[in-house]
């Protein structure tokens, strides 16, 4: 006797994961970067805090 899934099941389980999707979208949209230009700044302010420090380099050639 196993478990019987239903259409209405599989669409309870959609629209949650969509809801629980979206809801996690929202708080990532509204989160900041404070960009350190400084790179001795950064590593102090890391180091203050616990935190990584993350590099954006780039070049043209």
């Amino acid at each position: 006797m196993g478990t019987t899934i239903t259409a209405t099941s599989w669409r309870k389980w959609i629209l949650t994961g969509a809801i629980v999707f979206l809801l996690l979208c929202l708080g990532c949209a509204r989160a900041q970067v404070a960009w350190v230009t400084d790179f001795d700044e950064a590593l102090k302010q890391a180091a203050e805090k616990e935190q990584f420090v993350v590099l954006d380099i780039s070049a043209s050639w």
